[in-house]
């Protein structure tokens, strides 16, 4: 079905992909990255393909990916210098982030709290500041939904994503892959891990997406090399991401 309210909506996921590709470029440039290393991470996220894919309809992808990437910016941010301002920005990130995809919140505060604590730097009271209040944020969301009708809803998403049904609905095509855990979630935890960092492998076969996610993580690791730099104007290598 098209017409002006799906084209106005999928223009919506659009404006926020562009956001993200500006909080990539601030991201890049607050670890130390210079402005044509940053500049050229904002392109090549821009025209990633499944970056592309997932931002071209009204997929809530978009989203999630610039709440968790704005969460974090925000946290290392303030890991730098803190300001209150930040504090508020991060909580409506991740009220908005609980709401689109919840489990993502938890998964997120773990490494805000490694950029608060600051694991190449001694306290400061500012970063314990910052600390003290991304730890009550996460206490009040603990405490304050336990029980209810949102972590619920969470627990039930859980289920039926380990679900044997949805399991093997997601692996058709040899898009998924299968672990002998004898149906625990936390059974061979870290083989789970390696494959979530890693993949997709080049061998795997399934669904398009898959296949172009095969491409942006080529794109993904190339940039991350060590042998991938920043040209200055006279061509001389300056440093990559």
């Amino acid at each position: 079905m098209r017409g002006p309210a799906p084209l106005a909506c999928t223009a919506v996921v659009a404006v926020v992909a562009c956001a993200l590709c500006v909080v990539m470029y601030r991201f890049a440039r607050l670890l130390g990255a210079d402005e044509r290393a940053a500049f050229l991470l904002l392109v090549v996220t821009a025209f990633l393909p499944s970056f592309l894919l997932h931002t071209s309809d009204t997929y809530k992808d978009g989203f999630n990916a610039f709440l968790v990437v704005a969460s974090l910016y925000l946290g290392v941010s303030m890991a730098r210098r803190f300001e209150v301002r930040k504090v508020l920005i991060l909580g409506c990130l991740l009220w908005a982030l609980w709401n689109v995809r919840s489990y993502m919140v938890f998964m997120c505060l773990v490494p805000l709290a490694v950029s608060l604590l600051g694991v190449d730097r001694g306290f400061s009271p500012r970063r314990l500041l910052a600390f003290g209040a991304l730890l009550a944020g996460a206490a009040f969301i603990y405490y304050g939904v336990i029980g209810t009708a949102a972590v619920e809803a969470l627990m039930d998403q859980l289920d039926t994503g380990q679900s044997d049904v949805v399991r093997q609905a997601n692996g058709d095509g040899g898009s998924g892959v299968s672990f002998d855990d004898g149906g625990s979630a936390w059974s061979s935890l870290g083989l789970k891990l390696l494959y979530t960092v890693f993949s997709p492998f080049p061998w795997a076969q399934g669904s398009l997406a898959l296949q172009l996610g095969k491409i942006d993580a080529l794109i993904s690791y190339f940039l991350s090399s060590p042998r991938c730099a920043a040209l200055d104007s006279s061509g001389v290598p300056t440093g990559g991401f």
